[in-house]
């Protein structure tokens, strides 16, 4: 997103090698190293490892499970990030994303909705949220968006 906001999508790609159902592939995306992001701590992409608390984005990891995903459509998964990115209360003079960052967004990520099933963790609830959480997020086989926006991080 622009520069001075606290907001970013983070794609990461993950490899399936052999066929498996919908929750058996959610599950080994959870049991991935990738996956334990909090999008506030230090991480290294080229590594798609992170080391630290057993959290993804939001929430607590062992308060997460397969089961949390729903099935969405390719168009509702476009809206979610699109207003996310863009139907935020601005505050500092920001108006919200440039032309640019939403050809970019549209480009790099929208698009990526449309090559194959999408998937929503929805919100497991007030008791799976770490200390610093904020947002929804939205993930897909090969894709994944977060926001920590306004918030500090606590490790």
């Amino acid at each position: 997103m622009d520069r001075g906001t606290y907001m970013w999508v983070d794609l990461k790609t993950f490899v399936i090698t052999a066929a498996a159902t919908d929750a058996e592939l959610l599950a080994a995306l959870m049991a991935t190293s990738a996956y334990r992001d909090d999008y506030c701590s230090p991480f290294d992409p080229a590594r798609m490892d992170y080391p630290g608390a057993s959290r993804h984005a939001n929430w607590w990891l062992d308060r997460l499970a397969p089961s949390m995903f729903t099935r969405v459509a390719a168009d509702d998964a476009v809206d979610t990030v699109t207003s996310w990115a863009v139907d935020q209360e601005w505050s500092d003079g920001y108006t919200g994303p440039t032309d640019e960052t939403r050809d970019t967004l549209r480009d790099e990520v929208l698009s990526l909705f449309a090559g194959g099933e999408v998937f929503e963790l929805r919100p497991p609830g007030d008791e799976a949220f770490h200390d610093s959480a904020a947002s929804s997020a939205v993930a897909a086989t090969t894709s994944s968006s977060s926001s920590t926006a306004g918030r500090e991080c606590s490790t």
